[in-house]
């Protein structure tokens, strides 16, 4: 792509902003006052999903990158967040409806949402690999905070770095 999504405090809380990748033209995709977490770019470059409690929760919403649309994916009690964008048009999301933090998959509507994880543990950080047979993630299910990847069924957990350090934010390659 041309274009980078971010989230920045500039105006006093956080926002989505997009660019240029020469970091030309800003533009502020979600301007209010609470705050947008989390941008993810749609497959098609047309939508960006994020993080935002503008309904007093934290919920996982999608935007036009024109700015012209924007319409609410989740709506539960549980604590919605950093989504990510799948290949074949799914998000990934991390929640805590069952409880404790785990790694949700859900049609790019909104719809249809499962527990892809159903872990005891921790799970968050979630990525998906660019040909979409997997996604990588964070867990702290063997004692310390590791990566781990399963496949998309949520089968096959694997824990890649299982070493004593604080171990996050895998991003495919």
């Amino acid at each position: 792509g041309t274009r980078v999504s971010y989230a920045t405090d500039l105006d006093g809380n956080f926002d989505i902003f997009i660019m240029n990748a020469d970091g030309s033209n800003p533009i502020n995709l979600t301007d209010n006052n609470l705050d947008d977490r989390h941008p993810t770019w749609s497959p098609d470059g047309q939508w960006i999903a994020f993080t935002s409690n503008r309904d007093g929760n934290q919920e996982i919403y999608k935007i036009r990158v024109d700015g012209s649309e924007i319409i609410r994916l989740t709506n539960d009690p549980g604590e919605d967040t950093q989504p990510a964008w799948l290949q074949d048009g799914r998000i990934a999301f991390t929640t805590n409806r069952d409880g404790n933090q785990e790694i949700y998959l859900m049609q790019g509507d909104g719809s249809g949402p499962s527990n892809i994880t159903n872990s005891d543990s921790d799970d968050f950080d979630s990525s998906g690999s660019g040909d979409g047979t997997m996604i990588a993630f964070t867990s702290d299910r063997d004692g310390t905070n590791d990566i781990f990847v399963l496949d998309i069924d949520g089968s096959n957990p694997i824990n890649i770095t299982n070493d004593p350090s604080d171990d996050r934010n895998p991003s495919w390659n």
